[in-house]
């Protein structure tokens, strides 16, 4: 088998554990959020507190990671992982109980975490070496595919008046298929990366605020990740676009990463962080002003564009700012990540609740998001490397 053809191989495990943990397990909820409000009558305070559950669990999945345990055993934590990732996803369409769901998105978020950190380590440290930086960032793609595929399992139901339920249960099958080939695919641990762990780390000012800022970037774009779907279907000129929206917004995170992978090798990496940070800011801003279908696809695709290029680039960055092996710089970044995440949903549904209006909400997810980015830039010029 050539070496081309591992890479390959690898890449493509990557993008598919991806798709499935985090852009249909975790991100299915946007898309399906509509139904269960409207079945189990959740206030957005009701929604968002489900959505924060499965951050929390996505925060404890990030800690975890930097204990030994985890960290020595990359690949049976990932794969691991994955199969947590399925079954709750599972579970969450057996049950009308709120608890009970905050649960499932629980495990959910917390194996979401360990396929993230784990996954990216391993393709990052087998991939490095080779000089594939458009492979290695493809993992990232594995986002918008499986926001995409989660619009269409719902817009499929939808339209054959299946429940919620049936939704969720749905999603669990395209995850069971996406795991065969993570675990057919998937290479043994690299031994370089156990041997790096041992390391101690170092962090300075570059990589601190490099963590403020992709904290401001979680809770910014948790907010729209999180009612797009839901702010849409409950108006009654912009309903047709619900199921729509996200699945715009995925096709446009597909080749994200690696288009601002080469706008950060034509510039830098912080100033394509900026970018990438002021597009996804200006896709929510759109919405505060005028609402018309055409505008809203715009939105929805700036949205998109922006946010995997975001994620991958902060990681990356974070292994050149971190003195200290790559599994726990990224672990590190995610937990502040975490919190922002966290946090968005809570504060975001309640102050929809209180006002009865989503506009507000909308405002705070373009701001938090324009604000990461300025962390990020101004974190790589402030400060000298030491």
């Amino acid at each position: 088998m050539s070496l081309k053809s591992d890479q390959i191989k690898l890449a493509i495990a990557g993008i598919c554990a991806v798709a499935l943990a985090l852009g249909i397990g975790r991100f299915s909820y946007t898309p399906i959020l509509p139904f269960m409000r409207e079945s189990l009558d959740l206030s957005s305070s009701l929604a968002g507190i489900i959505g924060s559950w499965n951050y929390f669990g996505y925060l404890l999945g990030s800690f975890a990671i930097l204990f030994p345990f985890f960290s020595y055993n990359l690949k049976s934590s990932f794969i691991t992982a994955c199969i947590i990732s399925i079954l709750s996803t599972a579970l969450t369409a057996t049950t009308d109980n709120f608890n009970f769901i905050c649960l499932t998105r629980f495990a959910n978020g917390f194996a979401g975490a360990v396929v993230l950190i784990c996954g990216t380590s391993l393709v990052f440290s087998r991939l490095e070496k080779f000089r594939s930086p458009d492979l290695r960032l493809a993992h990232f793609s594995g986002f918008g595919l499986g926001m995409a595929l989660s619009s269409i399992v719902v817009m499929a139901c939808d339209h054959f008046h299946i429940s919620w339920k049936g939704q969720w249960l749905f999603m669990a099958l395209i995850c069971l298929i996406l795991f065969m080939p993570v675990i057919k695919l998937t290479p043994i641990q690299p031994e370089n990366t156990q041997k790096t762990l041992d390391s101690q780390p170092k962090t300075n000012g570059n990589f601190i605020l490099l963590c403020i800022g992709y904290a401001f970037f979680g809770f910014g774009y948790i907010i729209y990740g999180t009612f797009i779907s839901d702010f849409l279907r409950s108006s009654q000129d912009l309903n047709f676009l619900g199921n729509m929206a996200w699945l715009i917004a995925g096709i446009a995170a597909i080749p994200s990463a690696i288009f601002w992978q080469k706008i950060g090798n034509l510039t830098s990496i912080d100033t394509s962080l900026l970018l990438s940070s002021f597009v996804s800011a200006f896709g929510a801003l759109m919405l505060f002003f005028i609402l018309s279908p055409p505008l809203i696809i715009i939105s929805c695709i700036f949205f998109g564009f922006g946010i995997p290029g975001i994620v991958s680039l902060t990681l990356l960055e974070g292994r050149s700012r971190f003195k200290g092996n790559t599994t726990t710089s990224i672990a590190i970044l995610t937990t502040f990540f975490s919190i922002g995440q966290i946090l968005g949903p809570y504060i975001s549904g309640s102050i929809i609740d209180y006002y009865n209006d989503y506009f507000l909400a909308i405002l705070i997810s373009a701001i938090s998001l324009g604000l990461g980015g300025i962390f990020m830039l101004r974190s790589f010029r402030i400060f000298s490397y030491t």
